[in-house]
C-alpha cells in the first residue's frame, strides 16, 4: 500500500471497526470489573482507576484492529483511534452524567492515546504481509 492511499476515506473503515472493537472490549472488561467491585469494598477512586484501565485496554485492542486493517502507519492510526475513542467516551460521559472536563480528562486522553498508539504499532508489526 503506497502513501497515496493514505486518505481520510481509506481510514474510515479501519477506524470505525477499531472504535467498535475498543467499545466492546472496554464494556466486557468493565462488566468483569463491576462484578469484582460489588464483591469488594471499593471506594470511588478505585472504581475510577478500574474504569480508566478498562477503557485503556479497550483502546489498545482497538488500535491493534485499526492498524491491522490499514496495514501501515500504526503510530498514526493508533493515535487517531485513541483520540476519537477519548472524545466518544467524553461525549457519552457528558450526556449521561453532565461530568465536566477536568484533570482526569487529561489523564484519560493521555492513557487512551498511548494505549492505542502501542496497539497500532503492535497491529502493523503483526499484520500478515501480502506477497505480491
Amino acid at each position: 500500500m503506497s502513501d497515496k492511499s493514505f486518505s481520510k476515506y481509506n481510514l474510515i473503515k479501519p477506524l470505525t471497526v477499531g472504535l467498535i472493537f475498543s467499545v466492546i472490549v472496554s464494556l466486557i472488561i468493565m462488566l468483569i470489573s463491576a462484578v469484582a467491585v460489588t464483591n469488594l469494598d471499593a471506594n470511588e477512586e478505585t472504581v475510577m482507576i478500574l474504569s480508566i484501565t478498562s477503557m485503556s485496554i479497550g483502546a489498545f485492542f482497538g488500535g491493534i484492529v485499526s492498524a491491522k486493517l490499514f496495514r501501515q502507519k500504526g503510530f498514526l492510526v493508533g493515535a487517531l483511534n485513541g483520540i476519537i475513542f477519548f472524545f466518544l467516551i467524553t461525549f457519552i460521559s457528558f450526556i449521561v452524567s453532565q461530568e465536566p472536563v477536568s484533570a482526569v480528562s487529561l489523564i484519560k486522553l493521555i492513557t487512551f492515546v498511548l494505549s492505542s498508539v502501542i496497539g497500532g504499532i503492535v497491529g502493523v508489526n503483526t499484520a500478515k504481509k501480502r506477497k505480491i
